[in-house]
């Protein structure tokens, strides 16, 4: 049999090489497989994204559900966890792919069913169809907005410096940014996807109001719309910037903080 014709790594094969549960000899037969198909590649760098989406989704969760309530709000978790920028394929994946999203809760699913073992939980059917067959049930439910209130998300600072980029800013969605003493720059907003890199956080989606609350004692912080920065932080203090004027979105700053 050819490389070409040979089947495509399976998703338990993949998961296992990206958890090193692989002995030696399987390790090295599934990677030599997987540098032979472009396809397979592809498939473990998604996975690989959805993983740390996956790791970020269960730790949201702050304490353990109730067994009727933990399939909803892991996949809610899954939704809302921000993906992390640490490449070019996975940041495209983690705005243009609903699919890989799905995939990401799925495979939230699959990791919080080991990690809880509840008997009797609906999660072990769920994952019995494997990681697409999740992956479709989570993607065929939509979302009832304002059910869960805006979803927030934080970072710290880098070298003493934070940026804000809203993506899609949309004529009457309301910004608002404000100063406070904790030591994280926070963003909250409703129906939005969020990705994070140190000392920076995307915002895209956000159906109405985005509230960007900012440190204090940060050295300098930016808040961009569309490519446009539209309020500097500097010296402790929040100015607009001359190009906020033309923005479409509307700009409050919160001097009351």
């Amino acid at each position: 049999m050819s490389t070409r014709e040979q089947p495509h790594v399976d998703d338990g094969a993949l998961l296992a090489l990206l958890d090193g549960e692989l002995t030696t000899a399987e390790r090295r037969s599934v990677e030599e497989r997987v540098a032979a198909c472009p396809d397979c590649a592809a498939r473990l760098d998604e996975m690989r994204f959805a993983l740390r989406r996956a790791t970020a989704a269960l730790d949201l969760l702050s304490a353990p559900e109730a067994r009727r309530e933990m399939p909803a709000a892991l996949r809610e978790a899954a939704r809302r966890a921000p993906a992390s920028l640490q490449s070019a394929r996975a940041r495209r994946w983690a705005r243009l792919s609903r699919r890989s999203v799905a995939v990401a809760a799925g495979i939230t699913l699959l990791v919080a069913a080991g990690a809880y073992a509840v008997p009797g939980s609906p999660v072990k059917g769920w994952v019995d169809g494997g990681i697409d067959a999740v992956a479709v049930w989570i993607a065929g439910e939509p979302r009832v907005a304002g059910d869960a209130g805006p979803s927030r998300v934080s970072v710290d600072p880098r070298d003493g410096a934070v940026r804000i980029m809203v993506v899609g800013g949309h004529e009457g969605a309301r910004l608002t940014v404000e100063l406070s003493d904790e030591e994280t720059a926070t963003v909250a907003a409703r129906d939005a996807s969020f990705h994070v890199e140190p000392g920076v956080i995307e915002v895209a989606g956000a159906a109405d109001e985005i509230r960007v609350t900012l440190p204090r004692n940060a050295a300098i912080g930016s808040v961009v719309i569309d490519e446009t920065e539209v309020v500097r932080l500097e010296g402790g203090e929040l100015r607009r910037t001359d190009s906020a004027a033309a923005s479409r979105v509307e700009i409050f700053l919160d001097t009351d903080g």
